[in-house]
C-alpha cells in the first residue's frame, strides 16, 4: 500500500511540475520579443507589424523546455531528500502486452497476415482518396505552379538556383514534374499521380516505422497506427475538430519519405547496439542509408534537410563516441557512413547540374534572410490546435528528461554510463 501511495504521489508530482512549466511558458510567450530587422525591406504580414520571425522559434523552445528545466532544477535540490522520486521501477512485462516471440508459430503467421491485410485496407482507402484528388481537385496555380513552372525551366536545360529559383527543393519543385512527365506523359494529372504514389510509399514507410518502434508490443503498434492515421487524416479529424488548423493535420507529406527512412535506419542502428552481434552487411547497409538520407534530403525538400542533418549530427556523434569508438564495428560504421555521405553529395551534384555554389549560397545565406519575413506568421499559441501540438511535444521532451535523470541517478552520476543505458533502453 505504501508503494502504491508513493507511486501516486510521484505521478501527481510529475504532472504538477509539467503543468506549472507549461503555464509559465505560456505566461512568458508574448513577453519574449526579439529586435526587428528588415535590411532588404521585404514586404509581408510580419513586416507590417514589425515582428521578428525568430520570436516564434525562441518562444517555442522556451515553452517546450520549461517543464523539463523545472524538473532538472528540482532534481538538483531534492535528489538526496527524496531519492524515491528518481529511483527507476524495475521493468515488469505487462500481462496484457503481447510480444511476437511469445506467440506460437501458427499465431505468429496469423498475426503477420492480419498486419498485411490491415495495411492493404488502409493503403487501398488512402489510394481511393488520393485518386479522387488527382482527378477531381481544382487546379491550384500557386502551389501546383511551383512544380509545373520550375519543371518547364529544368527541361529547358536551365541550372537550379542559378537560372531559376524555388523554395522547397530540387525534387519537390522541378524534378517532381520532370519525372512525372517522363513516366506518365506531360500533363497536370501526371504530376498529381506521381505525388499520390509517393504519398502511399510515405504512408507505408510510416507504418513500418511504427511497427519497428513498437515491435515488442503488438497491441501498442496497432493502437498507435490507428490513432495516428485517423488523427492526421483531415477527413476524420475535421469530423471531431472542425476548426483544427490544416497545417497540423497534413502530417504525412510525400517529402516525409526522407524522414521515415532516416528514423527506420536509426531504429535498426539502436537494435544493433542492443544485440551487439550483427552481420557486417546489415551494418554497412543501414549505416549507409543513415548517412545518405539526411544529406540527400536537401535535394528533396530543404526544410527536411535541415531537420534531418541536425538530428544526424547529434545521433552520429553519440553513436560513435559512446558505442562504436571502442567497438569492432567502428571501422565498418565509419566506412559505410563516408560512402553514404559521398553518394548523397554525388546525387545532389547531378540533380543540381553541378551548381553546388549557388545552391549553398541560396539555401544557407539568402533564403533565411527573407523567407519567413515574406510568408511567415505569428504562431497563434492560444488557439487550441496549435497549443495542443506544443503541449504534446513538451510532454515527450519531459518524459525523455525524466527517464534520463533516472538513468543518471542510478548510474551514480556517471555520464558515459547514463548515455549508454539511456540509448539502449529508450532511444
Amino acid at each position: 500500500m505504501k508503494k502504491n501511495s508513493k507511486a501516486i504521489i510521484k505521478y501527481v508530482f510529475l504532472f504538477s511540475i509539467f503543468s506549472i512549466g507549461i503555464v509559465l511558458g505560456l505566461f512568458l510567450w508574448n513577453k519574449i520579443t526579439l529586435p526587428f530587422h528588415n535590411p532588404w525591406r521585404v514586404t509581408g504580414t510580419l513586416t507590417a507589424i514589425q515582428f521578428n520571425p525568430a520570436n516564434n522559434i525562441v518562444r517555442f523552445m522556451v515553452l517546450i523546455a520549461f517543464p523539463s528545466f523545472l524538473l532538472s532544477i528540482i532534481y538538483l535540490f531534492s535528489q538526496k531528500k527524496n531519492p524515491w522520486l528518481w529511483i527507476k521501477k524495475s521493468s515488469v512485462v505487462s500481462a496484457s502486452s503481447i510480444t511476437l516471440s511469445d506467440l506460437p508459430k501458427k499465431s505468429r503467421i496469423l498475426y503477420s497476415s492480419a498486419i498485411w491485410v490491415f495495411f492493404c485496407i488502409i493503403i487501398a482507402f488512402t489510394s481511393i482518396l488520393l485518386s479522387s484528388y488527382a482527378i477531381h481537385c481544382v487546379f491550384d496555380p500557386f502551389h501546383e505552379g511551383e512544380t509545373l513552372g520550375t519543371g518547364i525551366s529544368y527541361l529547358a536545360g536551365k541550372v537550379p538556383y542559378k537560372d531559376f529559383i524555388f523554395c522547397h527543393g530540387t525534387y519537390q519543385d522541378p524534378l517532381r514534374s520532370v519525372i512525372a512527365w517522363s513516366l506518365f506523359g506531360k500533363s497536370i494529372y501526371s504530376v498529381r499521380l506521381l505525388e499520390s504514389i509517393t504519398l502511399i510509399i510515405s504512408l507505408i514507410l510510416f507504418f513500418i516505422f511504427i511497427i519497428k518502434m513498437f515491435q515488442k508490443d503488438l497491441v501498442l503498434s496497432f493502437v498507435s497506427i490507428l490513432i495516428l492515421y485517423f488523427s492526421v487524416d483531415s477527413f476524420f479529424l475535421y469530423l471531431i475538430f472542425p476548426k483544427f488548423p490544416t497545417s497540423l493535420i497534413a502530417l504525412n507529406y510525400s517529402r516525409d519519405i526522407t524522414t521515415y527512412s532516416f528514423l527506420i535506419a536509426t531504429i535498426f542502428l539502436q537494435r544493433f547496439i542492443v544485440q551487439q552481434e550483427v552481420s557486417k552487411i546489415k551494418l554497412y547497409i543501414i549505416s549507409f542509408f543513415f548517412s545518405f538520407t539526411p544529406i540527400v534530403a536537401f535535394g528533396y525538400s530543404i526544410d527536411r534537410g535541415f531537420y534531418l542533418i541536425s538530428a544526424y549530427l547529434i545521433i552520429a556523434l553519440i553513436l560513435y563516441f559512446f558505442f562504436y569508438r571502442r567497438s569492432t564495428f567502428r571501422k565498418h560504421f565509419l566506412i559505410a557512413s563516408m560512402i553514404g555521405i559521398s553518394a548523397a553529395l554525388l546525387l545532389l551534384f547531378i540533380i543540381l547540374r553541378g551548381n553546388f555554389t549557388e545552391f549553398l549560397k541560396y539555401t544557407f545565406l539568402i533564403m533565411p534572410k527573407y523567407k519567413e519575413l515574406l510568408d511567415g506568421s505569428v504562431y497563434p499559441i492560444f488557439d487550441f490546435g496549435y497549443m495542443y501540438i506544443c503541449i504534446l511535444i513538451a510532454s515527450n521532451v519531459f518524459w525523455i528528461t525524466y527517464k534520463f535523470i533516472q538513468e543518471f541517478y542510478q548510474s551514480n552520476k556517471q555520464f558515459s554510463i547514463t548515455i549508454n543505458q539511456f540509448f539502449k533502453k529508450y532511444f
